[in-house]
Order: C-alpha cells, then structure tokens, then sequence
C-alpha cells in the first residue's frame, strides 16, 4: 500500500534517516521504516533505476495535507477567540498554504532527508532555501516573493506516512507536527485580521 517494496529500497540504495527522525520528528518510531522512505522520495529520484515505477511521496502527501488541516483547525477551535467561520478560514488559510509548509519544513531540515538527485531540482530548492533563510514569522513569509517550491510535499507526505504506519492515529501526528506548526499557529491566532 503505501511503504516502499523492499528490494526497491535497495536499488535505489535509500538509506533511512535516523537523525532526521530523531531531531526532526520528535524520535517518532516507524514500524514500517519503508513509509517514511516513500514519503521522502521525489518522482524523479533515480527514475533510469526504475522505468516502470511511478512510487514516490503520492499518495500520502494527499493523507498528510487532511490530517495537518484537521489539526490545525482543531487548534484555531481550541485557541481563538474569535469563531466565526470566515475568521477561522483566514486564519487557518494562512498556516495551510503552500508557502508556510514549505517554509516549516526548510526549517525542519526536510531538505536534508529527501531522496532527490536531478541538479535542477536540488538548484531550485537551495535557490528557495537562500530566499527564506532569514524569515521567522508568517507576516515575514507573506513579504517575501513568492517562490513555489515542491518542498512543501515533503512536509505533508511525512505527516500522511506518520498517520498510516500509527494505525491512523492523529494524536500522534500532532505529537510530532504540533512543535513545528505553533509558532504560525500562535501568530495567527493573535492577528488581526486587517494587518
């Protein structure tokens, strides 16, 4: 289903990141250490070693984007004071965007633990990287130009292979996403809206 098959770890020599894991994801431990491998490999990652298979991040980058909604909405419920269904969406648009997952996951050390090998590849992800190094907040991050970057899939895809290989336990993705996400979340509970 969603782990990689295990001679195809081998071929494409994919080594598993334990010191992402431990610094990175709070030492969540992986039963299926092979869903992680997936949820870390780009589709163009050795694809000469594997003509015929399309395996990389997809699906779980679709799993992980409704749990990280779910959870970050759970904490807008828990946290604002303000409720209103416009309020929240705004509020929860600006956590959920493709440029604040790819900003928490550059500061994450995502970029240190994916499997990717195209040099175009690697030249727009360090381009993106200088482009946000020095960005603390989500205010920041909204005037800095707007760069797409596929680094935000990694950030989803780790937090859908978290979901499956816990049994599909939420709480744990929290455990381990929640630390990466409350800073933004914090600051978009406190803003105002009109700033």
């Amino acid at each position: 289903h969603f782990e990689l098959k295990p001679e195809l770890v081998v071929k494409l020599q994919m080594d598993y990141p334990e010191k992402f894991v431990k610094e990175r994801l709070s030492g969540y431990e992986f039963k299926t250490k092979s869903t992680l491998l997936r949820a870390l490999l780009h589709r163009t990652y050795k694809q000469s070693k594997r003509p015929n298979n399309k395996t990389f991040c997809d699906p779980l980058d679709y799993v992980g984007d409704y749990v990280l909604k779910f959870i970050i909405s759970q904490y807008l419920l828990e946290h604002c004071a303000v409720k209103t269904k416009e309020q929240l969406a705004q509020r929860r648009a600006l956590v959920e965007c493709q440029e604040a997952y790819a900003l928490l996951a550059v500061r994450n050390g995502f970029h240190e633990a994916v499997f990717i090998d195209d040099r175009r590849d690697w030249e727009h992800l360090n381009e993106y990287i200088r482009n946000v190094k020095d960005v603390q907040t989500l205010k920041e991050l909204g005037a800095v130009e707007k760069r797409r970057c596929f680094i935000q899939n990694f950030f989803q895809s780790v937090a859908g292979a978290v979901y499956v290989d816990s049994g599909y336990d939420l709480r744990a993705v929290e455990r381990v996403y929640l630390p990466m996400l409350k800073p933004f979340l914090d600051e978009v509970v406190d803003m105002n809206l009109s700033d």
